[in-house]
């Protein structure tokens, strides 16, 4: 089918999705702090490579291929390292993947509603929108890059665009790189097939080009495979009855729609789209079983080819009935909405007054700083005590806290001005430890959690 004519009150609707979506992701933006997730590392290796100009694994520990986050050290300089404008412009960013996963379905189904149901299952993927299309990450970061290859292949019919979109999508990850390799091989076979050999050249050589050179000039660098491929395998191996109740009891229940439509109609796709039936039915395998870890949110690199797959499943149930097809695409949709906004509810509303109290405090503080999650230090703009796993002291296998002794403890707080004590790393303060920092360390902000310290000579210098 060829899609309808262009401009009517519906292309807006996509607009006014993406726009109602983008206002409720930023809506606490500048009150959420989330430590725990990944944000604060990423961007930590970025400001050490743009603005410190080190080599990742020669000169720091990182466990992923440096390209988005070069990417992202950029714009962060570029906006002066204020993070409330950077996490606004990252989760547009982020939240743009709907407008080719949009036009996409509309093009190849010519159907609107379809294109609808489309958008507002991906705007709405809780996996997707939770926290790390909001903070950010590798994984959502890479998504726009596959949505518009997508459409460059199917709508556009770019295969060597497509090709080059494809490879940057696989250059944000490792297991990025193999679903890309999975989407383009079938995506040429099936072109082959069609006797289209010059675009499936096309597509091989964007493709193969772009993969060759993020991961053939990293891979030159002394320690990217150990860094991006050992600690992977070194990774204690979590057990195929706990991924597969991580999927049942922490997925389904809040993914589920956008999962089982996906899955539905990656089943029913035409021969041409069997390149995104291939991802979706072995992309998501592949991803819950080969990796020696697994957490739920690793099925967001799913979302664009989730999202097109429902939408050709909603024309093809629409066009069923006029009546009767619509009244299910409508109620499945709306059951999709309510299950989503149950899960999105409190991450969108969540905020954290106490830890921005915390930042607050540590803007006073001299440099460097000494902390354990290094999101506080690049949204109080201090530099961190540099050591080789400086970006990412919670998963480093060469140091942290866990495993450090006591002398490479106490050389990172002699070189130290300023120490944060938070909740996560108050449980590796061992008598001695805390010692030294009595000893040497006076308190400027204290509250029920957190402890922000200053070096004796540095607190009696700035009075």
């Amino acid at each position: 089918m060829t899609a309808r004519a262009e401009g009517t009150p519906r292309d807006l609707l996509v607009l006014a999705l993406y726009s109602a979506t983008l206002l409720a992701a930023l809506s606490t933006l500048g009150r959420t702090i989330v430590p725990a997730l990944d944000e604060g590392t990423y961007l930590t290796a970025a400001r050490l490579m743009i603005h410190d100009g080190l080599l990742p694994y020669r000169d720091f520990a990182i466990a992923h291929p440096p390209f988005s986050m070069v990417l992202a050290g950029i714009v962060l300089e570029a906006v002066g390292g204020r993070m409330v404008l950077f996490d606004a412009l990252y989760t547009a960013w982020c939240l743009s993947a709907v407008f080719p996963v949009a036009r996409t379905v509309r093009a190849l189904t010519g159907d609107r509603r379809a294109a609808l149901v489309a958008a507002l299952l991906f705007l709405t993927f809780p996996e997707f929108l939770r926290w790390d299309a909001r903070f950010f990450a590798l994984r959502q970061a890479s998504l726009p890059f596959l949505a518009f290859a997508l459409e460059a292949l199917w709508v556009r019919r770019k295969p060597a665009l497509a090709g080059i979109l494809t490879g940057l999508f696989g250059a944000a990850l490792v297991p990025h790189a193999l679903l890309a390799l999975v989407f383009g091989g079938s995506a040429v076979v099936v072109l082959a097939r069609k006797g289209e050999a010059a675009a499936a050249r096309r597509l091989v050589l964007g493709l193969g080009a772009t993969l060759a050179l993020t991961y053939g000039v990293t891979a030159l660098i002394p320690g990217f495979w150990a860094a991006t491929f050992g600690f992977q395998v070194a990774r204690e191996r979590v057990p195929v009855l706990v991924r597969l109740g991580r999927l049942a009891w922490d997925v389904l229940p809040q993914s589920g729609p956008i999962l089982v439509a996906g899955i539905v109609g990656s089943f029913l796709l035409p021969v041409r789209l069997r390149a995104l039936a291939w991802l979706n039915l072995v992309g998501i395998p592949v991803i819950l079983l080969t990796p020696p870890s697994f957490y739920p949110h690793y099925l967001a690199s799913f979302g664009p080819s989730l999202a097109l797959a429902a939408g050709a499943l909603a024309a093809r149930i629409g066009a069923r009935s006029s009546a009767a097809g619509s009244t299910v695409v409508a109620g499945f949709t709306g059951v999709a909405l309510l299950v989503s906004g149950v899960a999105l509810k409190e991450p969108l509303t969540r905020t954290t007054p106490h830890l921005f109290r915390v930042v607050d405090a540590l803007r006073q503080v001299p440099e460097p700083l000494l902390c354990l999650e290094p999101i506080y230090a690049r949204w109080a703009g201090k530099e961190l005590t540099f050591h080789y796993n400086v970006a990412d002291l919670r998963y480093a296998p060469k140091l942290k806290f866990t495993t450090l002794d006591d002398a490479a403890f106490f050389d990172l707080v002699a070189r130290s001005r300023s120490v944060l004590v938070d909740p996560n790393l108050g449980p590796f303060l061992t008598p001695g430890r805390a010692a030294e920092l009595v000893r040497d360390f006076v308190p400027v902000y204290r509250d029920s959690r957190n402890v922000v310290l200053v070096r004796r000579t540095s607190a009696n210098a700035t009075r």
